[in-house]
């Protein structure tokens, strides 16, 4: 038997205030609940307690990264099968990396609109309920494509 997962939580994981704000009207547009941590550690505690559907991480965080997040989440078993779509500054040139680290998707937020980012959860929802409790997406992962 699986993890039970919080189906209408997304987490979000990002040190700027303001940006965790603007994602979460875009994800309580979608009609889901957030919950929002505000640095690495905080946000691995919140993923193992509440268990979401979809978890946006910021790749550029101080003390614990993005990435150091990422992989601690996809060690441990109680995370390992929820989704992460990485939001970064850095270019695009990053997202393979990310993406064989385990995340489901890739946005850059440079050029990442409202529409953007709510086709980018919706489609990584979706191919989540699809996929059997246990299997991982593995290569048919997301980027954020125009």
């Amino acid at each position: 038997m699986g993890t039970l997962v919080n189906n209408d939580m997304i987490l979000i994981v990002d040190d700027s205030k303001f940006i965790a704000q603007s994602y979460s009207q875009v994800v309580m547009g979608l009609g889901y609940r957030v919950l929002i941590a505000c640095d690495g550690k905080t946000g691995l505690f919140a993923a193992m307690s509440c268990t979401p559907c979809l978890i946006l991480l910021d790749m550029l965080m101080p003390d614990m990264d993005g990435i150091e997040v990422l992989r601690a989440l996809k060690r441990t078993p109680s995370t390992s099968n929820i989704p992460v779509l990485a939001i970064s500054s850095l270019s695009e040139k990053n997202a393979k990396k990310l993406l064989q680290e385990g995340a489901a998707g890739y946005c850059e937020k440079g050029s990442m609109t409202q529409e953007k980012l709510e086709h980018t959860i919706s489609r990584i929802i979706k191919k989540r309920l699809l996929v059997p409790d246990g299997q991982s997406c593995g290569a048919n992962s997301i980027l954020n494509e125009d």
